[in-house]
């Protein structure tokens, strides 16, 4: 087979949760220009209209939108029944992506605070699998699997600065969350994968105090933060027939971080 048949989205259908910002932009970007059909989500309307528009106008996919507060459940559920409307013949890929994260040191966090982010980043990926699953199904084969992609983090393998003490606690549990969807959903041809970045240019990253900025510069041997294309040829390669066969992994795009001395 060759190497464009190998890692090819055109014509799939993604959704996207958090995508009009951050990595969940960088990865909707990387797809429409390779020809997928994405939905992107957030509950910031202006955000997703514009973002949208761009990168359809940049095709050759096309890029639409929902609007949904995954705080809300029952926009969760409204968030499904409008993509099950709009592609009644399924989706190919779900990419578990929003995050929240308030930043505070511990110490300050609410009990509001702490439910907030819980349900966001590790409780929300779950119930969007529990949604998804029958629209996933509609596309899943032997050869070409539906594939379920968790948006955890360099953090949750490895010790950093982190104001929140949440955030990393979440993405590790997404990563058990995710080792263990792959087992329940692979005889479904479901494959589940979780994509771990390390430090990108991100308003996540602008958040953090500058303890925590000098660390990871220092940490990461490349010497970079991530950028657009570190985020797209992941998410290409766990989304297409190049990954067919992986499922139950966390692929670390880290700079090296993970090795760092």
């Amino acid at each position: 087979m060759d190497i464009a048949s190998l890692f090819s989205v055109s014509n799939k259908t993604f959704v996207i949760t958090g995508g009009a910002t951050g990595i969940g932009l960088m990865a909707a970007e990387g797809l429409v220009v390779n020809g997928a059909n994405v939905y992107i989500t957030s509950r910031n309307e202006e955000n997703l209209k514009r973002e949208s528009e761009r990168l359809t106008a940049s095709g050759p996919g096309k890029c639409q939108y929902v609007v949904c507060d995954l705080l809300e459940y029952d926009q969760v559920e409204a968030l499904a029944r409008e993509i099950a409307r709009l592609e009644p013949n399924g989706i190919h890929v779900l990419i578990n992506n929003a995050v929240l994260v308030t930043p505070k040191p511990f110490i300050e966090l609410t009990e509001s605070d702490m439910v907030r982010d819980i349900t966001i980043t590790l409780q929300r990926p779950l119930t969007l699998v529990q949604k998804f699953l029958p629209l996933l199904l509609k596309t899943a084969t032997d050869d070409d699997p539906a594939r379920v992609i968790n948006v955890t983090s360099i953090s949750a393998v490895t010790n950093l600065p982190i104001t929140n003490t949440l955030y990393p606690s979440c993405k590790a549990g997404l990563a058990h969350m995710t080792r263990d969807l792959a087992q329940k959903l692979a005889p479904y041809n479901v494959n589940v994968n979780a994509f771990a970045p390390g430090v990108f240019v991100s308003k996540l990253h602008e958040q953090q105090d500058e303890r925590y900025k000098k660390t990871v510069k220092s940490a990461i041997l490349l010497k970079r933060l991530g950028n657009k294309a570190d985020v797209a040829s992941a998410i290409i390669y766990l989304s297409s027939t190049a990954g067919a066969y992986v499922t139950g992994t966390t692929m670390l795009v880290d700079g090296g971080m993970f090795v760092r001395p």
